[in-house]
């Protein structure tokens, strides 16, 4: 049996924090992937007629999205759904809400957390909260040695940008471990094209990726990161316009504390 694919950043987030409130951050971080993926582009906005700057419109790249998992499958009908008022970052948003709530609660409830229940990393527990049952989720023993896994791969990627020119062997095998969950670490965004780059140049003449490895990161020799395409340079250089972009569009519409359809608990 091949081994199971890497964690999404979404997955990672809230397999690390499962009762967080993470809806607009999942789906986010959803959306950052498929551009590193190539599946979504960012296409910069004209200057609004007051000089200030609007915040780019993403575009369906043309993949073959076949075999998507569902978080990203939705993320791409936002982005479709969004194409005939020019893509712009506030119609995607307004899309996510009408299906998942205005805090987006439902993305991580009805697309998230199923995925990681499915791989087996969390499992649902009844609990009392002043004397109503509510449903709430946890870590599988499973889940939480992956999550455990995680945390220190994230404190320990903070020296992935120094070993880059000192020893890319090591850099290249803790990237791959981290897969998805890369994104979770924003002192890294600075490097992901290098880091995709690096890794793609390693797999591209057979080399292993990693030398002195041991664990998760020995078995990520051959692997690549999250599928992100380190041609897309333009996609790694629009992140920070993203990012911000979407922030203003999600804060534009305020209403994370209601509107989500039920679900109480987390």
């Amino acid at each position: 049996m091949p081994p199971a694919p890497p964690l999404s950043a979404a997955e990672a987030l809230v397999l690390l924090d499962p009762g967080g409130a993470q809806g607009r951050e999942a789906l986010k971080l959803t959306l950052m992937t498929l551009i590193l993926q190539g599946y979504v582009r960012i296409v910069p906005s004209p200057p609004s007629w007051f000089g200030g700057r609007r915040p780019p419109n993403l575009v369906a790249a043309g993949r073959d999205e076949a075999g998507l998992p569902p978080p990203a499958a939705a993320a791409m009908r936002f982005v479709r759904e969004a194409s005939g008022r020019q893509g712009r970052l506030q119609e995607v948003v307004r899309l996510a809400r009408l299906d998942h709530g205005a805090g987006l609660k439902g993305f991580v409830r009805d697309l998230v957390r199923p995925a990681l229940m499915r791989r087996g990393l969390l499992e649902p527990t009844r609990e009392r909260v002043l004397f109503v049952p509510v449903e709430r989720h946890r870590p599988t023993p499973a889940g939480e040695a992956e999550r455990r896994r995680l945390a220190d791969l994230m404190a320990r990627a903070a020296d992935i940008p120094t070993w880059l020119d000192r020893d890319p062997a090591q850099a290249a095998a803790l990237a791959v471990a981290l897969g998805g969950a890369i994104l979770l670490v924003p002192a890294l965004r600075p490097h992901l094209d290098q880091i995709a780059g690096m890794l793609r140049m390693q797999r591209d003449a057979g080399g292993d990726g990693g030398s002195g490895g041991t664990g998760d990161e020995a078995a990520c020799r051959d692997g690549d990161l999250a599928g992100f395409d380190a041609a897309l340079s333009d996609a790694f250089d629009g992140l920070d316009a993203f990012e911000s972009g979407f922030d203003g569009a999600a804060d534009g519409g305020r209403g994370d504390g209601g509107g989500d359809g039920g679900g109480g608990g987390d």
